[in-house]
């Protein structure tokens, strides 16, 4: 377990990789069987040793929250506002099941995938042209890195609601996903996350860069900051 929440992400990286992808015996839905395989290089989802028993047990505390997506001893969490910034309405095709963290050494396919299949999305370009090279000695950039918005419904650009923000903090959603990742570094994006996230403390040995959001002014000059402070975190 020690290497599992090493400081070195790489070691993180390689010691998942001697995991299953998903906990024990979990299956994909058929329709998402095709998406799952290509992913995975025909790599089986039930190869590798069992989840720790620590890990399932947090994981297990509460329902798994939506547009949540990862690796299960990320190194790095990202926390946004709202899902999407457009006026799009949830539907199917927003996950591909299961919607839970990964192991297995490798990224979860919503933050891997997410760019060119939504390249659309100004956030996710910011974040894979920033953040990808700045976990560039790992064998996937994308898994040590979770994501996470504090509101679950799409809503417009530009629209905030700071109570449901507020609420999700007081609702342990932050301190949920440390205890569960132990990540060295958390980007606060946006000021509507920082206001919500002002109540509440991460742990001392965890980074906590505030920043603008990805898709305000394409996150030029924003972006070479953050991707400076997580190098420095990360890879001192």
């Amino acid at each position: 377990m020690d290497r599992l929440y090493s400081d070195d992400p790489t070691i993180r990286e390689e010691e998942a990789g001697k995991y299953r992808v998903f906990p024990k015996k979990l299956s994909v839905p058929r329709r998402w069987k095709g998406p799952w395989d290509s992913f995975l290089s025909s790599r089986d989802l039930n190869e590798g040793q069992d989840w720790p028993e620590s890990l399932l047990g947090i994981m297990k505390s509460r329902k798994w929250p939506e547009y949540t997506f990862g690796t299960a001893n990320a190194s790095c969490l990202v926390v946004l506002h709202t899902p999407g910034g457009t006026n799009v309405n949830k539907v199917d095709e927003t996950f591909i099941p299961p919607n839970l963290p990964v192991l297995g050494g490798i990224p979860h396919p919503h933050n891997a995938l997410w760019y060119p299949t939504y390249s659309r999305s100004q956030t996710w370009r910011s974040l894979h042209r920033y953040l990808a090279p700045a976990f560039a000695r790992l064998k996937n950039p994308w898994s040590q890195v979770m994501t996470t918005n504090l509101v679950t419904t799409p809503t417009r650009a530009g629209m905030v609601d700071d109570e449901a923000n507020l609420q999700t903090v007081r609702g342990g959603l932050l301190q949920f996903l440390v205890d569960f990742c132990q990540p060295k570094v958390i980007l606060l994006c946006g000021g509507p996350v920082q206001k919500a996230a002002a109540i509440w403390r991460p742990p001392r040995d965890v980074v906590a860069v505030e920043c603008t959001h990805p898709s305000y002014q394409h996150w030029s000059g924003e972006g070479s900051r953050v991707r400076q402070i997580v190098e420095k975190t990360l890879f001192p």
